[in-house]
């Protein structure tokens, strides 16, 4: 889309990661809609420390921004395996954080977010 256009080269996504089969299966059918063929390396924070509420996607972009600050990008915690449906890029130790994140938050009562934010 035409926001994509405007992201730098190198970026990565940080998912919602939300915990549950159901949403996440759904979730990660719209990251590999969104994306299509594009290696664009996939987070999510809310596996170290689990769902926070409401302060949640504050402390999700938080950890992309320090991601972006020491370049490197942090795993999802426990996906050893990923499903045969994932056809994005988990994110790796040494996988490169780029030069910006794109952020997806959602809640089960309904609110919805997106946020990029680029390296300066």
């Amino acid at each position: 889309g035409s926001a994509q256009a405007r992201l730098p080269d190198t970026w990565h996504l940080h998912a919602q990661g939300q915990g549950s089969p159901d949403i996440d299966r759904c979730e990660s059918a719209a990251i590999a809609h969104v994306l299509g063929d594009r290696q664009i390396p996939v987070t999510a924070a809310k596996s170290y420390f689990g769902n926070l509420g409401a302060g949640g996607a504050a402390v999700e972009l938080i950890c992309s921004l320090l991601a972006l600050r020491h370049g490197n990008l942090f795993p999802i915690q426990n996906l050893e395996t990923p499903a045969d449906h994932v056809t994005w890029q988990p994110a790796t130790p040494a996988t490169a954080a780029g030069q910006a994140v794109v952020h997806s938050s959602f809640s089960p009562q309904g609110q919805a977010s997106a946020l990029v934010v680029a390296a300066a």
